[in-house]
């Protein structure tokens, strides 16, 4: 397995084209070249300001880029395809892919459409278990191919880099951002998956980035809302928080991603990492000896916005080592700011001269000076093929880690129907949580009623819920409760806790499944069976499914410890 993206090395062609640009360009366009803007690709009309303000911005700001807020697998190709050929400069394509180039716009068969069409389409790419199941699994070579995979199917629909993988070592439980995101919480098991993440990432010709530099693991607060302050000395940073992104740099890494944190005792000056030399130039540039592209997190994020002008940041950011000021507030004012600090020697120009050259080598080194656009016809036969549904499917299977078992209910029987009632809490906007799960269970004949337990149900369907939970052969508890970004801490609501204690005290085999945060368990009694899947979607609620029903092997380990409950590397394994 390859463990290492090889050093860009530009032909000689390449390397003129990138000097040649940077002597052509005005002071504009080097500043505009590290401008990388929200877009969502979605269809508009020519008119619409949504197409308006992106062909402004590559017109008078000169960005260098742009980040996709969304769209679909098509629109984002025809739409790039377009921008591409608008700009003076190819343009740098940026996406969250942490779980796959998804992109999702699904599809159901609805009542009165032909009954051979398909039940349901996903209608986007791969998609892969969250990070911490890939951690489950403890292998490299599943990061590896997810990385592969992930970034051939970008490639196809022209995205150029990732905001992925996430290096942060999740070694605080009440993490409220990082959690799943993160492969777990031992240092070198995140440094092993990370570098192979990045390895198949860079191996299809997708820059991978490592964030949250320099850790954002150990953070009680969430730097969407808020800038976190980490007291952790020198010598803790190199021990643990950096082993992952030394081991990212080693596997050839070349973009990185700053926190929006504060590390006091590493910078006095309390400044996030994103604003600071110590951590930019110094730490990551000269000791660690990493020469890619430095991007900051979103300067929409509180972390920043709360603290700091936006476009005063920006001019901070720069000063400070960064190469790519990702999501600016304010785009044209963040320019005109940026041009302002050169010509008033504020901020050098070989700084932005710097961060401009970094930022056309990748762009040449992606071949992007020859070619910028993609073939659209090919996007259907590269993405999403069964090979890689697949794929995808074995790593579910594969991370399911089965916490606790009293040996009376696993595996569900196939040779008699069951009466199963399911609780079901979810933060989740998507409200189909444990659909799939259920049909896949009333495949094998079982009666699944799923009741969402929230606190806004109606007394009448919560009575109507506990009464069909006192007559259930099996209950199951389903925790569809994911972290992300504005969400702040989970929470049970007290439906859900009344539902449990039902079926407790009415002595009902309890099956508890995590859809999402394992640490959930920690405010959970013990039960008949307790499940780990680390994320949602019809992928592992499959995956949970099959394990349930014996259909496949569970081999799971954890990846974390769950507080007072279960240890780091616990699991049951059931052939």
């Amino acid at each position: 397995m390859i463990t290492r993206t090889e050093k860009m090395t530009l032909s000689t062609n390449a390397q003129t084209w990138v000097e040649q640009a940077l002597a052509t360009m005005s002071l504009e366009e080097k500043v505009g070249q590290m401008l990388i803007v929200d877009f969502a690709a979605i269809f508009t009309n020519r008119e619409h300001e949504n197409w308006q303000r992106i062909t402004r911005l590559i017109r008078e700001q000169h960005i260098g880029g742009f980040i996709l807020a969304g769209g679909s697998l098509y629109s984002i190709a025809m739409l790039t395809n377009e921008l591409q050929g608008l700009s003076k400069w190819p343009l740098l394509v940026n996406a969250d892919m942490e779980t796959g180039a998804t992109f999702f716009q699904p599809w159901q068969r609805a009542r009165g459409r032909a009954p051979d069409l398909p039940a349901f389409l996903p209608g986007g790419g791969t998609a892969f278990p969250p990070l911490m199941a890939i951690g489950a699994t403890r292998s490299d070579e599943f990061a590896y191919e997810i990385g592969r995979l992930t970034a051939l199917e970008a490639r196809a629909i022209g995205i150029h880099w990732t905001n992925a993988p996430v290096l942060d070592i999740n070694n605080n439980p009440r993490n409220p951002i990082i959690n799943t995101r993160s492969f777990g919480e031992d240092p070198e098991l995140v440094a092993r998956l990370g570098a192979g993440f990045v390895a198949g990432t860079q191996a299809s010709g997708v820059l991978a980035t490592m964030k949250h530099f320099p850790g954002h693991g150990d953070t009680d607060s969430d730097t969407h809302i808020e800038l976190p302050v980490l007291n952790l000395e020198t010598n803790r940073l190199h021990a643990v928080e950096l082993l992952p992104f030394k081991a990212a740099i080693k596997a050839g890494a070349k973009a990185a991603m700053t926190a929006h944190i504060a590390f006091p005792r590493f910078d006095a000056s309390g400044r996030p990492a994103t604003l600071s030399y110590k951590v930019v130039s110094q730490l990551l540039r000269q000791e660690l000896a990493f020469d890619g592209i430095v991007a900051t997190d979103a300067f929409t994020m509180q972390g920043i916005a709360d603290h700091f002008d936006p476009a005063e940041a920006a001019i901070i950011a720069a000063q400070a080592g960064v190469d790519a000021l990702l999501i600016p507030v304010d785009t044209p004012r963040t320019h005109r700011r940026l041009v302002q600090a050169v010509r008033s020697g504020e901020l050098p120009l070989q700084a932005v001269e710097a961060a401009a050259r970094r930022l056309l080598t990748m762009k040449a080194g992606l071949g992007l000076h020859e070619l910028r656009t993609v073939d659209i016809n090919r996007i259907a036969d590269l993405v999403n093929t069964p090979a890689a549904q697949q794929f995808a499917q074995n790593v579910a299977s594969a991370a399911i880690t089965l916490l606790e078992d009293d040996g009376a209910i696993l595996p569900l029987p196939n040779d008699r129907p069951l009466k199963i009632v399911a609780g079901i809490i979810s933060n989740s906007a998507a409200g189909n949580e444990g659909e799939h799960l259920a049909e896949q269970l009333a495949a094998r004949t079982h009666d699944v009623a799923s009741y969402l337990l929230s606190a806004g149900m109606s007394e009448a369907l919560l009575a109507q819920a506990l009464v069909q939970c006192r007559e259930a052969d099996v209950v199951m508890f389903e925790l569809h409760l994911t972290v992300g970004a504005w969400k702040g801490a989970l929470r049970l609501p007290p439906q859900a806790l009344q539902f449990l204690q039902v079926a407790r005290e009415a002595h009902k085999p309890l099956i508890a499944i995590s859809f999402g945060d394992p640490y959930m368990f920690e405010y959970l009694p013990p039960m008949s069976v307790s499940l780990c899947a680390y994320g949602g979607g019809r992928l592992m609620e499959r995956a949970a499914a099959l394990a349930l029903l014996g259909d496949t092997a569970i081999q799971g380990k954890l990846p974390v410890t769950i507080p007072g409950r279960f240890a780091f590397g616990h699991g049951l394994q059931r052939a």
